[in-house]
């Protein structure tokens, strides 16, 4: 590792389910990262972010490769019957806040 340029298409399919560290990294005109030079990659973000602080990276990026075949993740948000209006009151006019 280290001077190895892989694209984000050779990092997807050699690394799901792993956060990687990138040097370098080359983006879009869109801002996305398209790859960059591999420098580290760890299942465990502490790892990643333990081998990060020991490095002098100017430019790099951290990413976590999207993995197909692992179980979905479900994020649950809970469900507000009060309507808000745009003053963040709600609409029955109760001093609550809303969520953050």
């Amino acid at each position: 590792m280290g001077d190895e340029y892989l694209t984000m298409a050779e990092i997807e399919a050699k690394y799901p389910g792993e956060w990687v560290l990138l040097d370098r990294p080359t983006k879009d005109r869109h801002g996305d990262v398209t790859g960059g030079r591999l420098v580290f990659h760890q299942a465990d973000r502490g790892l990643l972010d333990a081998e990060l602080l020991s490095r002098h990276l100017r430019e790099f990026a951290v990413l976590h490769v999207y993995d197909p075949n692992a179980e979905p993740v479900y994020l649950i948000t809970p469900w507000f019957e009060e309507e808000w209006t745009d003053d963040s009151t709600p609409a029955g006019g109760s001093s609550s806040s809303p969520p953050s």
